[in-house]
């Protein structure tokens, strides 16, 4: 190893004397390691603009108060409706927030045919009332029942995705999408025989014993530490990598293991810390007789779990996998968005939702997609008209897949 590759780069690094017990050659090769990878870094090569690129304008232009009229509106006509009008809501809240997501002074347009995500809500309710039955009946058949739901659900997920693709536009220029179901097959079923054997340890009559507790510990972290993880990134890397804007590919130039290996690594362990702390929890409800407070202690193990744990890898895979994305050569992102900072947004914005009895959600939507487009920056090479189109479709199939992806699936979100 050359002591320095160019001398014009600064001078050798200096190793420090070794201690009485340490090899010299040790410490002097100390000196020359290079610094671990930092993961949530913006990779070097997407920092320096090129003279050809321009940094595109990216802004939230949405209000609270707005927002806060409409949300309120939307939620008294679900209550006057039994929930029949909560595909309409969606449709009018999405589009809102679309239309105020402006890139280079134009915003976004959502389309979708709530009729269509109406059926689905209605076959995902049957389904519930089903299971509810059957878990009512004999809680022994909760655990199959979830083993059922999981065996569609990698065909349910990636075509969730494709409508979810193909009712967004910019610029008049439709999204579209490649599903693939077979790419997350055998993630998806690991998945819910993970599930399904926690289910079945928290209903065994006899679970109220320690070694009940050890297995329940480990199933737990096997599906925190592997099974989640290791779906959840396959999914995201679908769903950009099989994208399209246009007659123009997306392209993710990383890997589902990079993805999946990026979650463990830096940082001072805060995803592995608070799984963990979720397990330990979850398996030390099973030694609590009172069933009131066995489910008290549960629904709190689990809100851990989904506040902090979830938002901190959301954000963490979103920025590595936007710092990666291209959309054909001409668009590059810069995603700077800190976990520490999301997980820290969403325990807050749950805490406020839960004390004003909701009413601060519509402040917690806003807040969030104004500090999410002011932490990413969009750089165009060349001309809007450099885009290839295709022509608008009406974006109507998936809809059904979507209402039941939402209800039973991994939400990786973006």
């Amino acid at each position: 190893m050359a002591f320095w590759k160019n001398p014009f780069d600064g001078p050798p690094p200096i190793p420090r004397a070794p201690l009485p017990s340490e090899d010299p050659f040790f410490v002097r090769d100390e000196a020359l390691r290079t610094a671990e990878v930092d993961v949530d870094a913006v990779p070097h090569d997407r920092l320096d603009r090129k003279a050809t690129q321009r940094d595109l304008t990216l802004e939230f232009t949405g209000d609270t108060w707005e927002y806060f009229r409409l949300w309120a509106a939307t939620q008294a006509l679900i209550f006057v409706t039994l929930g029949l009008y909560a595909p309409w809501a969606k449709v009018r809240r999405t589009r809102y927030l679309a239309r105020h997501y402006r890139l280079d002074g134009v915003g976004f347009e959502y389309r979708a045919n709530p009729v269509a995500i109406l059926r689905g809500k209605l076959l995902v309710y049957a389904v519930l009332a089903i299971g509810a039955m059957l878990a009512f009946l004999n809680p022994f058949l909760i655990a199959p029942m979830v083993l059922v739901v999981y065996l569609p659900l990698a065909w349910l997920l990636t075509h969730s995705f494709r409508f979810r693709w193909q009712t967004i536009r910019y610029r008049n220029i439709a999204f579209g999408f490649r599903p693939d179901a077979k790419v997350v097959r055998w993630p998806v079923l690991a998945m819910g025989v993970v599930t399904a054997t926690l289910f079945l340890l928290q209903t065994t009559t006899d679970q109220k014993t320690l070694p009940a507790a050890l297995v329940l510990l480990l199933a737990s972290l096997a599906l925190g530490l592997l099974a989640w993880p290791y779906l959840t990134s396959k999914l995201l890397h679908h769903r950009f990598a099989n994208a399209r804007w246009g007659a123009t590919e997306l392209r993710l130039d990383c890997t589902v293991r990079e993805i999946f290996k990026m979650m463990f690594k830096g940082g001072k362990g805060f995803f592995i810390g608070i799984v963990v702390a979720f397990s330990v929890l979850n398996a030390l409800t099973v030694l609590i007789k009172n069933i009131d407070l066995r489910s008290i202690a549960q629904a709190l193990s689990y809100l851990l779990l989904t506040v902090c744990a979830v938002a901190f890898g959301r954000t963490r895979r979103l920025n590595y996998a936007l710092n990666r994305l291209s959309v054909g050569d001409q668009i590059t992102f810069i995603s700077t968005m800190e976990p520490d900072r999301a997980a820290g947004r969403a325990l807050r914005y749950g805490l406020a939702s839960v004390l004003t009895l909701g009413l601060a959600i519509p402040w917690a939507t806003i807040d969030f997609a104004r500090w999410r487009t002011q932490n990413l920056l969009v750089r165009l090479t060349g001309d809007w008209s450099d885009f290839p189109t295709n022509p608008p479709t009406v974006a109507a199939k998936g809809a059904i897949a979507d209402g039941l992806a939402e209800e039973f699936g991994i939400e990786v979100g973006w």
